[in-house]
């Protein structure tokens, strides 16, 4: 999996919005576009989950639709 560059601001908090298109998944930050990755052979199955990496981070009101 190829990693980001795409930095955000410590200390700070965002409306995070992830649209899966197709085997495509794009994240959105209060509205921006931050990253946007397609897996290759096709997209995963498996559960939902949020996670951070070298981080403190804090989600709330987490919710799924399809």
């Amino acid at each position: 999996m190829q990693w980001s560059q795409v930095t955000i601001d410590s200390n700070t908090w965002y409306s995070l919005r992830v649209v899966v298109s197709g085997d495509t998944v794009t994240l959105y930050a209060d509205g921006l576009e931050k990253v946007s990755y397609t897996f290759p052979g096709g997209m995963p199955v498996g559960n939902v989950g949020l996670g951070g990496q070298n981080n403190h981070a804090h989600f709330d009101d987490f919710s799924v639709t399809y």
